[in-house]
């Protein structure tokens, strides 16, 4: 009388048709035989046609039938109990023209709410803006952003715009700018200058203005593994030194043109196929790819979340 799981080692997902769940094989599946999707109506999936289109010649609307045979355009759905019209309903079976909105609960005011004490915008409780037709809302002064009118800069001749909550512009306000002649950008190092003449230490890649990231002096681009010796080229080399354009071994897959890793194939085509039947991905653990179960599941009892850091998932 229980709940029936699906039958793949582990999972806790309800089993469909084949004693499975959708996600290891279980369920109807398309009808083309090319495709593994599951199911809907007339027993193909949403995209070979597995949806009820409208009964009105010419529409196109497909899955937005809502009853009747008819899309929403054509009739099909609610519509308003106000007589003779024809609008969907958005509260108590009527549209908006005809009360199908929550009023205001000011007296006199009939308004849409739109706070959740039940009031219209004007009738809230919160401060506007006092510039006349600005209905913005305020925090902490009379006026928005927009309309504050901020005094000009205490620095002697200086005709800059003071920084909001400051007598001086951004230039006087006591921040460090950038040591270097010529230069009028914020200091952002504790050396007084601005990133750009630090002085940092750049890729030793020819020609590469990044920052290294590892102690071999590359960046991340040209850090990762070794590139070919071949002049001008850029792209990643095998252990001969030399990418597949100028000398590698490519790979034995059709059409493919990345360098052989494991038996005469790259790591794309020539790594362990998840066992799982009818499975193209790679398999990550135990033979599976993760989809179907390749992963360490958290190792506290009882919880079936993938493993994170130490063993365990997020939570635990």
């Amino acid at each position: 009388g229980g709940k029936k799981f699906c039958a793949y080692h582990g999972c806790v997902k309800g089993r469909l048709i084949g004693g499975h769940c959708a996600q290891h094989g279980g369920g109807k599946r398309c009808s083309p035989p090319d495709c593994n999707k599951l199911a809907g109506v007339f027993g193909k999936c949403l995209a070979h046609g597995g949806w009820r289109k409208c009964s009105v010649p010419g529409c196109t609307a497909g899955r937005a039938v809502q009853s009747k045979g008819r899309c929403g355009s054509h009739g099909g759905g609610t519509r308003c109990s106000e007589d003779g019209c024809s609008k969907v309903p958005t509260w108590k079976g009527k549209c908006l023209q005809h009360g199908g909105r929550i009023i205001c609960s000011t007296d006199g005011c009939f308004k849409t709410v739109t706070a959740r004490d039940g009031k219209c915008f004007d009738h809230d409780g919160r401060q506007q803006c006092t510039y006349p037709t600005c209905r913005k809302r305020l925090r902490d002064t009379d006026r928005c952003p927009e309309h504050r009118q901020r005094t000009g800069c205490s620095h002697s001749g200086c005709t800059n715009q003071a920084q909001p909550k400051s007598d001086r512009c951004s230039e006087h306000s006591g921040v460090r700018q950038c040591s270097t002649p010529g230069c009028g950008q914020r200091a952002t190092h504790r050396t007084g200058l601005y990133a750009e003449h630090r002085g940092i230490t750049l890729c030793s890649h020819p020609g590469c203005t990044r920052h290294p990231k590892s102690s071999k002096g590359f960046c991340s681009q040209h850090g990762r593994g070794k590139q070919c010796l071949y002049p001008g080229c850029t792209a990643r080399a095998d252990f001969t030194h030399v990418c597949a354009e100028h000398g590698a071994t490519p790979c034995s897959h059709p059409n493919c043109t990345r360098m052989a890793y494991v038996k005469d194939k790259c790591n794309l085509h020539g790594a362990r196929r998840c066992k799982h039947e009818g499975c193209e991905k790679q398999a990550k653990l135990r033979g599976l790819c993760i989809a179907h179960g390749g992963v360490r599941n958290c190792s506290q009892e009882g919880c079936t979340k993938r493993a994170e850091r130490g063993g365990n998932c997020i939570k635990h």
